[in-house]
């Protein structure tokens, strides 16, 4: 389980390091590679068929860091100067 814990992740850190939008990780059943992915568990997890852990929401955020979209929204010191958050996702 562990081994293809690093497997899963090691996949989706290649396949995000090609990608230069934070709007290329919107799940899609019509996208990329990683849209594809995040669509499935987006279908499963309104189905009630998904659990959310620590683990996924870390990976999310790296996602987020590998497509350039990281920034200081991520941390207390975001404010009304930051306009790198991407137009999706609402903290």
């Amino acid at each position: 389980m562990v081994v293809q814990c690093y497997s899963d992740a090691k996949k989706m850190e290649e396949l995000a390091s090609k990608l230069s939008d934070s709007s290329e990780l919107a799940p899609s059943s019509e996208g990329n590679e990683v849209q594809k992915l995040l669509g499935g568990i987006a279908d499963r997890a309104k189905e009630e068929k998904f659990l959310y852990t620590k683990f996924f929401a870390i990976g999310l955020f790296r996602l987020l860091e590998l497509t350039g979209q990281l920034c200081c929204f991520a941390t207390s010191q975001c404010g009304s100067h930051c306009n790198n958050q991407p137009s999706w996702l609402h903290i």
